[in-house]
């Protein structure tokens, strides 16, 4: 299926607007229709790294990608351990009591983005999309519809660094649209069947997309707690290609642009 022929196919279903606008777009964007890939670096990290990304403002899929990204954002800012940044974080953490020996921890995903499977992706967001609890929360979009657009973007990233062609074939690439809301239910899905089973010790957990904070309740037995601090460690790691750095748990860490710490 084309951009087009998605048009054509759910012209009812989309307002005039978002019709005029994805059609208007893709067909100037046809002209030349690749996004751009360039390198950016972390110069956080140590030793230093860099991170791909993709501008997709004049390729054929971004018009698409922004419709996306407008269905998805009520889902994605509705999962339970979103937040909208570190001043929103920071209310909630003043909130918080704390009782019995805890920690701090954070953690952070190795290259989200492009390690998702897309094929897990796709199928763990249509069952997500198709279900009817969700559907009941948000009705504004329609599941097959919206699940064809999401693999027509994911499928067709075709990028251009300097003489070179390559398509996509994994994941979803930093710098379009819905890269943010597509990684973050993708992750939150697995969020809502794993912890349950750990909120004996974690009772709170926040995550900015691929940045997460948590506190840990300690086990009065050290070696119970240490076995199972590192078992969570690797179930957090067991979701379809997604891998997780933790940073040692601590009663002070510097998240985000600020330092957390417990008194």
């Amino acid at each position: 299926m084309s951009i087009f022929e998605w048009l054509t196919t759910n012209r009812c279903l989309i307002n005039d607007d978002a019709w005029n606008f994805v059609y208007k777009t893709t067909s100037e964007n046809s002209v030349d229709p690749f996004g751009r890939l360039y390198i950016l670096y972390k110069i956080h990290k140590k030793p230093l790294k860099t991170r791909p990304v993709c501008s997709d403002c004049a390729s054929i899929t971004h018009a698409l990608g922004k419709w996306i990204d407008e269905q998805l954002q009520p889902i994605f800012k509705a999962q339970e351990t979103y937040i909208k940044n570190s001043f929103e974080l920071k209310l909630e953490l003043e909130d918080l009591v704390l009782a019995g020996n805890v920690s701090l921890f954070k953690y952070d995903a190795i290259a989200m983005y492009v390690n998702m499977n897309t094929d897990t992706c796709l199928e763990e967001l249509s069952g997500y999309l198709h279900d009817p609890h969700t559907r009941e929360a948000f009705p504004h979009y329609e599941p097959a519809m919206l699940m064809d657009a999401i693999e027509l973007v994911m499928r067709n990233n075709i990028m251009k660094f300097g003489d070179i062609c390559a398509l996509q074939i994994q994941g979803v690439a930093m710098g379009i649209s819905p890269a943010p809301p597509i990684a973050s239910i993708f992750y939150s899905i697995f969020e809502a069947r794993m912890l349950p089973r750990w909120k004996h010790h974690v009772s709170f957990v926040r995550r900015f997309i691929d940045d997460g904070i948590a506190i840990w309740n300690h086990a009065l037995d050290s070696s119970v707690d240490e076995t199972d601090w590192n078992r969570f460690q690797e179930e957090d790691s067991s979701y379809h290609g997604l891998e997780w750095e933790f940073d040692p748990r601590s009663p002070q860490i510097d998240y985000m642009d600020m330092t957390v710490s417990i008194e």
